[in-house]
């Protein structure tokens, strides 16, 4: 059995800095494998006119594995795997990767996505790429004429756009109160922060307890999040969610379910002026609380400022603390003041490092804002 490297897609991004793939992302590599099989027999009936069928056994044994994870954020090296004697053509494989390579470079390019890759073998890529995160990116390179294609969020919309799929779905959270629970069909609805309703939201046994919880805790203003697989049209409205992963009841300083609050907000929302506020550095901001923020800390009252910044606000007597978070360039301006000795500290901090953060938390630590102390 013949087995030789075939792609080394390298995945860039926070989660694959360390030469790791969460296993969430290993599963859009299958979804990749069925749309290269199907992209081969295409390829094979395109060079052989007439035929309506590929040869038997042509496909026999066929399997693509991860032989290896190298560094460099993280590249997992995908060997191709045939039995030895059976009909199978590595050409065909070879120039469906760089039909995929091509369609990626096109859609990360606003090109003719429809030159490279037929109409109906685009909707693959609602399942290649689904996993993947603001600032992430899967970067593909075909190994016999070195192009280079970079799938990220966007460019994955562009593919199953171009589709004949009339949605699009996504890996994503949703925030909002459980104000409606069908127990005979085992549905839910979700009144999300902006006051729309998502409606129809499967229940399986493992989040049947989890949702019926939430839904009595709706006159009390119990909020949740929930995560899973969501559904958007292809105007990227949100229609209704495929799949629950997880449900979270939330704390009312949550930052998630506070910044998602804040993606609400228009240009104008103060009195017509206030500008509306980056949805992509509000994405930043909430994974960089998650990943950096740390458990014993006082959570942040969040709000947003005129200028299209975050402020957080913490009391922490005698000291009142204010950071506003630039979530575009990635800076946090600092502010405290002593209410009982007018003593003032100002500080600016690089929000878009590990470090950044460190110094971050020792600050809040430093004017008492540990958990146990309140």
């Amino acid at each position: 059995m013949g087995s030789e490297p075939f792609l080394k897609p390298r995945l860039t991004g926070p989660r694959f800095g360390e030469a790791e793939i969460p296993l969430e992302v290993l599963a859009d590599f299958a979804a990749l494998s069925e749309l290269l099989l199907e992209l081969a027999k295409w390829k094979w009936k395109e060079a052989n006119p007439g035929r309506r069928r590929v040869p038997k056994g042509f496909l026999d044994g066929f399997e693509l594995r991860v032989a290896k994870v190298e560094p460099g954020s993280a590249i997992p090296v995908i060997t191709l795997v045939a039995p030895s004697g059976s009909l199978f053509d590595r050409q065909y494989f070879e120039d469906a990767r760089l039909a995929v390579v091509e369609a990626v470079c096109a859609a990360e390019s606003g090109g003719a996505i429809g030159s490279a890759i037929p109409q109906q073998f685009l909707g693959y890529f609602d399942r290649f790429g689904r996993s993947l995160r603001e600032g992430e990116a899967i970067e593909l390179e075909d190994a016999r004429n070195g192009k280079k294609g970079r799938l990220t969020r966007e460019s994955r919309k562009a593919l199953v756009r171009a589709s004949t799929l009339p949605r699009v779905t996504e890996e994503g959270r949703l925030y909002g109160q459980i104000h409606e629970f069908d127990q005979r069909s085992r549905s839910f609805q979700i009144q999300l922060e902006n006051g729309s309703i998502v409606r129809g939201i499967p229940v399986d046994e493992t989040h049947y307890d989890a949702i019926l919880q939430a839904h009595t805790g709706y006159r009390t203003g119990q909020r949740v999040r929930i995560d899973g697989v969501l559904v958007y049209g292809r105007e990227g409205d949100l229609q209704s969610v495929e799949r629950v992963e997880s449900v979270t009841n939330m704390d009312t300083l949550d930052v998630g379910m506070r910044l998602d609050g804040l993606r609400q907000l228009k240009d104008g929302w103060l009195d017509g002026e206030g500008r509306s506020l980056s949805p992509a550095g509000l994405d930043w901001l909430e994974q960089m609380f998650e990943r950096h923020y740390p458990d014993d800390c006082v959570s942040p009252h969040l709000f947003p400022t005129p200028e299209g910044a975050v402020r957080g606000e913490w009391q922490l007597a005698p000291w009142s603390v204010s950071i506003d978070f630039d979530v575009v360039a990635k800076k946090a301006d600092c502010h405290a003041l002593n209410l009982e000795s007018d003593e003032e500290v100002e500080k600016v901090i690089d929000a878009g490092s590990d470090a950044g953060w460190a110094e971050l938390a020792e600050l809040i630590r430093g004017f008492g804002g540990m958990e146990v102390s309140r």
